[in-house]
């Protein structure tokens, strides 16, 4: 099942998209941001089956959200 969003993207573009902001903004965002985006981005990793790419995003921002 092909889910887009009300601006077009798909799940794929969205991940990216999330991530790449998180890459750029990791040094100023609360930690409490940090750890809600690293949640999106799991479960968006997970319901594409990238865990893989979940457990690497993770390790590289974890120590900046707990």
């Amino acid at each position: 099942m092909k889910i887009t969003t009300k601006g077009g993207m798909n799940t794929r573009q969205t991940l990216a998209s999330v991530i790449w902001d998180l890459k750029r903004d990791y040094q100023q965002m609360a930690e409490t941001d940090v750890a809600y985006d690293l949640g999106y981005i799991m479960g968006l990793c997970n319901s594409l089956g990238r865990t893989r790419l979940s457990d690497l995003v993770l390790n590289r921002f974890e120590h900046h959200a707990f």
